[in-house]
């Protein structure tokens, strides 16, 4: 008695979700190397001074609510104890996971496996691409 296996509608899908998992975990170690890489060439830029300065604030002060910079920037600068290597893996996280829904999305709005992948493979490298990564070492507001 010969055994046939057949590929079935559900096999294919848990074949194509498991493929995008790996695409997506290779996706995440390359981009934690890099923000590895970027800690060590991060350096604070024109407005760091000021996210610093407010980050130093009482979270309920004047000079942190209303200083030169909306909040948001500071805060995180705070809740990181204005730590460099904290900042920049914060806002590596904040990539990963914007740029992973950008291209989770944009896979879910075509049809086709070949073409979901092709979709998802070049959405990932474009959010690797040297103009967006170049960010990563930024201390700035546009980083996040």
């Amino acid at each position: 008695m010969k055994i046939v296996r057949r590929f079935t509608p559900w096999t294919e899908k848990r074949t194509a979700f498991i493929g995008l998992l790996l695409m997506a975990a290779v996706f995440v170690a390359i981009r934690c190397f890099y923000a590895y890489l970027a800690i060590q060439k991060a350096g604070p830029i024109v407005d760091t001074w000021v996210f610093f300065e407010m980050g130093n604030a009482p979270l309920f002060s004047r000079a942190f609510l209303c200083g030169d910079r909306p909040p948001l920037v500071p805060l995180m600068f705070k809740l990181c104890r204005n730590d460099i290597a904290a900042i920049i893996f914060v806002q590596t996280i904040c990539s990963v996971i914007c740029w992973g829904y950008f291209a989770l999305n944009l896979t879910l709005q075509v049809k086709g496996l070949a073409v979901r992948i092709t979709v998802f493979c070049l959405t990932v490298l474009l959010s690797m691409s040297e103009p967006v990564m170049v960010w990563e070492s930024c201390l700035l507001s546009e980083s996040i």
